[in-house]
């Protein structure tokens, strides 16, 4: 476990999402800190994914703020932004008539504005893997995390179709740092291999290793041991702590009660969409109702 920083990466403030009547995620606020591994647990349909998928653009809320301190300023991700091809491609259409819009901020909020796209939230920082392993199984390991580079590459689609010279040296530099991702991840013999050719433990920390790639201040990995066995978990806790000591930010669903215990500095409980505990693993184990919420009572 890392040493712990007072200062929040990231914080939730009175999060809900309703998919009609279903509360998934209900008024649910707590911070997680850098340089500390914050675990998210709780039963099956607590609401665990959806926190995820809200704070990486897949879902956009129905209330609440979700505030990333990974810049020189706070950002709200749950904030619609300002979608400046939609709105050439509008006002182009209307001849011009929809640059009116921009004029009234009601109507502008309302045309121009959309949520941020999960790309976006990329960018920004903030990378995730997911509960099903999502992978291009018929690419090499090594494009698999190539892929993952894409958010920071500069060159464009013209420079690709010329082979510019900007092209041909990001693709070397992408290449060269490819590579040290996976040898990062304990991969990097098995760089030429299809993605499906490896074994599962190994996919796992592939897909760690793609979202690495991004250069992500907070890393979110849902559900990272599922399915793994022993010794694939042991290797995946030595992983997580290498990740924290680099420099990045844990954020974890996890199942495995052992895993979360071992590698949590704090963690944060949901049942049925609502926050019912949080704390140190020490405190969260002895939480009545906690407790209550896995055991029944």
């Amino acid at each position: 476990m890392n040493g712990a920083n007072e200062s929040p990466i990231l914080t939730l403030e009175n999060l809900s999402k309703h998919f009609g009547g279903v509360r998934a995620v209900d008024d649910v606020s707590f911070d997680v800190s850098a340089g500390i591994v914050t675990s998210l647990i709780g039963p099956n349909g607590a609401g665990k994914t959806t926190v995820f998928n809200l704070i990486t653009g897949l879902y956009e809320p129905t209330e609440g703020r979700i505030l990333f301190h990974g810049g020189d300023s706070s950002i709200d991700l749950a904030k619609p932004v300002f979608d400046s091809f939609y709105t050439a491609v509008l006002c182009s259409a209307t001849l011009g008539l929809g640059a009116l819009a921009l004029a009234v901020p009601p109507l502008s909020r309302r045309l121009y504005y959309r949520p941020r796209h999960p790309d976006s939230v990329a960018r920004l920082g903030v990378a995730r893997t997911f509960q099903n392993i999502r992978l291009f199984t018929d690419l090499s390991a090594l494009d698999n995390v190539k892929v993952g580079m894409h958010a920071r590459v500069k060159s464009g689609a013209l420079d690709n179709v010329l082979r510019s010279p900007r092209h041909n040296r990001e693709e070397r530099s992408v290449a060269a740092a490819a590579m040290r991702y996976l040898e990062f991840v304990g991969l990097k013999d098995r760089a030429w291999e299809d993605a499906d050719e490896l074994a599962y433990g190994e996919q796992r920390r592939l897909e760690i290793a793609r979202a690495l790639a991004t250069n992500p201040k907070l890393l979110l990995l849902d559900e990272p041991a599922a399915g793994m066995n022993a010794t694939e978990t042991n290797e995946l806790i030595e992983l997580i702590g290498k990740i924290g000591e680099a420099g990045v930010t844990v954020f974890l669903i996890e199942h495995d009660m052992k895993l979360v215990m071992e590698i949590s500095d704090r963690i944060v409980v949901l049942d049925y969409g609502r926050k019912i505990g949080e704390g140190e693993p020490q405190e969260v184990r002895s939480n009545p109702d906690v407790i209550a919420a896995y055991l029944g009572a």
